[in-house]
């Protein structure tokens, strides 16, 4: 049985902020260590200087190196560590309804979607902002378009929910890929960029023979020289030489090196990162996820023996900016030949590779953002795909609602070619019931457990209207932009044959009775549709439509209670239709009271 996640994630961080302790004490120490070999090594040159054998410098000169060596990777440790700490943190407090810490989607605001401004799937504390805890720039972008679309098949469906339970208890294998990218840019773009466009620097063979023949007789020349045998000057000379070839790489060399920076970090990471899918891909036994990790972990030109190659040769870039090691380099054997040798080489074999590679990544990054959801909500279950049932649940809840006791509440539609209308007063809960519905088949869309006791639903492609305004700037008025997004509607019925429809109160843009003609006119239009959905309104003359299409309407509604001049909402859902209104209650409170 899985640990509370809270009780986990304070058992942990307490556990790691004690490791983290112990790591900055011994960190002091080496400090101390490195300090007390720095004056040794200052006194044993006194004693070189008066007659001790120059070996004995060794003694100091290694240990320091050893030490140097161990400290490098101590503080990669530490860093990861404190990454860790402040990872589990955040997963504390988004327990409590804090998300601050990651990414909230913003940049993939789209009000003309089929429905993700409406139900609030992306932006400040958002349906995104709940589940992302991707690592890179383009998984980012995958979990968007996962939540963006449910046209899925029932396989499909269930190969995402296949993959989704088998990383869900995966927690710590996850914490070590989130610390890779934990506040860092990690992405791939940049060098499938520069992919796309490159081309090969040295061309022909002959400045491969070139360049070794310069390379060889060069260090063979500085070495007799070193003993002697030949005039150093013929050394200084072939050193000079082999600085001149090389500054007619200069300038191509540099054009590499305008996107070294972020793709170098960026390989860092991703290359640690392919190392833990590496470790773990052994074990997969989904087949999405075998599907996706075979590329990246393979045998045979796998991203992770291509990516550690890689950020050899970005290294080796990136030092190029250090002018003294790079003039001694490439004055001994023509380095910045070499290492342009190498990356045409690796790109040359690798380009057409590079965006597979992303993409896949990108793929197995957002399953395991999803996957977190499974872990961190102990009430949610795995819905099941139909052939039949449109749309069937008990104790549904939106997984936003934090603050209080979320009411659940069902579904039942088991046929297309139905709408359930739901009435009530206003902030009885007829919205959020809405937006509960959606998130939910969103979530199922994408193999993601739901919140709700079970459901069942046949694959659709999701269309909402709830949230439409005017737009000045391009002359659209409020009704206009009613119209258009339920032409909208219309076209995206007309393509989706198995379309579930979330509207709330359609045409508020114009008079009491041509609102109520309007609507009649659109629900009659949609059941002509292999279409269901839910349609919330405030139009009690509604209700009507259940009598005479008794098949194709059923109502629904919220209701409210004065308590002590108070409204009381249970927010729970009844059959039938509401009597109660409360907006002209609330106005007079607020107008009359002194």
């Amino acid at each position: 049985m899985q640990q509370n996640p809270r009780k986990y994630y304070i058992d942990k961080l307490n556990a790691k902020e004690e490791e983290a302790l112990k790591a900055r004490k011994l960190s002091l120490g080496i400090g101390v260590i490195r300090m007390l070999l720095f004056f040794l090594f200052c006194y044993t040159i006194y004693l070189v200087a008066n007659n001790t054998p120059p070996w004995t410098l060794l003694i100091i000169i290694l240990p320091f190196i050893a030490l140097h060596l161990y400290d490098t990777k101590f503080q990669a440790y530490r860093e990861d560590l404190h990454s860790l700490i402040e990872i589990l943190k955040a997963e504390i407090a988004t327990l409590d309804g804090d998300l601050s810490n990651y990414e909230n989607g913003k940049r993939f605001i789209n009000f003309k979607h089929e429905y993700s401004h409406d139900l609030e799937i992306f932006g400040e504390n958002s349906l995104f902002h709940f589940i992302n805890r991707t690592v890179t720039k383009e998984g980012a972008e995958y979990l968007a378009q996962l939540l963006e679309n449910t046209s899925r098949t029932k396989g499909e469906i269930l190969e995402l929910q296949e993959a989704n339970r088998e990383l869900a208890p995966l927690i710590d294998w996850r914490h070590q890929i989130q610390i890779q990218g934990w506040k860092k840019e990690v992405a791939l773009d940049s060098m499938i960029t520069s992919a796309n466009k490159y081309e090969d620097i040295i061309k022909h063979r002959w400045q491969i023979i070139a360049a070794t023949f310069l390379s060889t007789t060069n260090l063979t020349v500085i070495l007799l020289a070193c003993f002697s045998l030949i005039n150093p000057a013929f050394a200084i000379g072939t050193f000079i030489m082999l600085l001149i070839v090389t500054a007619g790489l200069t300038s191509q060399m540099n054009k590499r090196i305008l996107y070294v920076d972020g793709t170098y970090k960026s390989m860092m990471s991703i290359h640690k990162i392919l190392a833990l899918i590496h470790q773990e891909a052994k074990r997969f036994t989904a087949s999405k996820l075998k599907k996706i990790s075979e590329p990246l972990c393979n045998d045979n030109n796998s991203f992770i023996s291509e990516a550690k190659e890689l950020t050899k040769i970005l290294a080796a870039l990136d030092q190029r900016s250090n002018l003294i090691v790079n003039i001694v380099l490439n004055g001994l054997y023509l380095r910045d030949f070499w290492v342009t040798h190498r990356t045409d080489r690796w790109f040359r074999k690798n380009k057409n590779q590079i965006a597979i590679w992303s993409k896949n990544l990108a793929e197995l990054d957002a399953l395991c953002a999803l996957s977190h959801i499974s872990y961190h909500n102990l009430d949610t279950s795995y819905p099941t795909p139909s052939d039949n049932t449109i749309l069937e649940s008990e104790k549904m809840v939106h997984p936003l609602i934090f603050k209080t006791n979320a009411v659940g509440n069902p579904i039942h539609i088991k046929q297309d070619h139905l709408i359930h209308i739901i009435t009530g007063a206003n902030m009885a809960g007829k919205s959020t019931y809405l937006r509960t519905i959606g998130i939910n088949i969103i979530l199922a869309s994408v193999g993601a457990p739901v919140f709700a006791s079970y459901l069942t639903f046949k694959p659709t492609a999701l269309f909402s209207s709830m949230r439409s305004s005017d737009q000045l700037s391009e002359g659209i008025s409020f009704f206009h932009a009613e119209l258009l997004r339920l032409k909208q509607m219309k076209q995206h019925m007309q393509n989706h044959p198995n379309t579930f429809i979330l509207l709330d109160e359609i045409l508020k843009g114009t008079n009491s009775k041509d609102k109520l003609k309007g609507s009649e006119i659109v629900l009659k239009k949609i059941i002509e549709y292999p279409t269901a959905g839910i349609l919330a309104t405030h139009d009690l003359e509604l209700k009507k439509l259940e009598n005479t299409y008794p098949t194709h309407f059923k109502n629904f509604c919220f209701e409210f209670e004065y308590q002590e001049e108070k409204i009381i909402f249970d927010y729970i859902l009844r059959k039938g239709a509401t009597a109660k209104m409360n907006a002209s209650y609330l106005l007079e409170k607020i107008f009359l009271e002194n």
